[in-house]
């Protein structure tokens, strides 16, 4: 019996980075009888109320953070990632409507290509390079590097493409009580903790394509 792995991410989400490493972990432990699914859920389906303000200054003027409460919370992010050898540079990532970046990671999913590539290429532009995922420059390099055709992003970046994708995946987040991210269900259990440890036990068969 097929086992199915779905992650609920934002690619704008530290915590989801780190647990996407885990995971990444965990599915090299598996095989062919697991299914993944990348589903989005993103933490401003409406975009930001001011794109490409650094999320330090977003904290402190938007999130209700005071200057100390925020320096605890970077450093307890950068931490999490250090541990899964990441450069998170928190401070300095730029709030982003991330729409068009899940768009470009359903375009990944649909041509067949490896969409952990394609999600840890985001993750690592947006928090340890600080690039600006909102911006089609942006985006067109990384969908490149992952193997995307050219004129299949030009096509992806002039219209609304798979935007209606990522708001059933929000529905479907709405429906299952999910509104945090990550969140990871092993079937119909979430999985907690270090992923790479309770997935392998909540999950049976193996996994191959990632």
């Amino acid at each position: 019996m097929t086992t199915t792995i779905t992650m609920w991410a934002d690619v704008r989400c530290p915590w989801c980075w780190i647990g996407h490493r885990q995971l990444g972990r965990a599915l090299d432990q598996l095989g062919t009888d697991t299914k993944v699914e990348y589903r989005s859920l993103l933490l401003e389906p409406d975009g930001p109320a001011q794109p490409g303000m650094t999320v330090r200054d977003t904290a402190l003027s938007s999130w209700g953070f005071d200057a100390e409460r925020w320096t605890t919370q970077s450093r307890r992010i950068v931490r999490g990632g250090a541990s899964e050898i990441l450069t998170i540079d928190i401070d300095r990532s730029l709030t982003v409507d991330s729409r068009d970046a899940h768009r470009l990671l359903k375009l990944v999913a649909a041509s067949g290509l490896n969409r952990f590539e394609a999600w840890d290429a985001l993750y690592s532009s947006h928090f340890e390079l600080n690039d600006y995922i909102g911006s089609w420059t942006v985006l067109r390099s990384i969908g490149r590097r992952v193997g995307l055709d050219e004129d299949a992003i030009t096509r992806l970046a002039e219209s609304k493409e798979y935007s209606s994708d990522i708001d059933n995946d929000l529905r479907r987040a709405a429906d299952l009580g999910i509104s945090s991210v990550p969140t990871v269900m092993v079937d119909s259990v979430r999985a907690t903790g270090d992923l790479s440890q309770s997935v392998p036990r909540l999950a049976k068969g193996s996994v191959v394509d990632r």
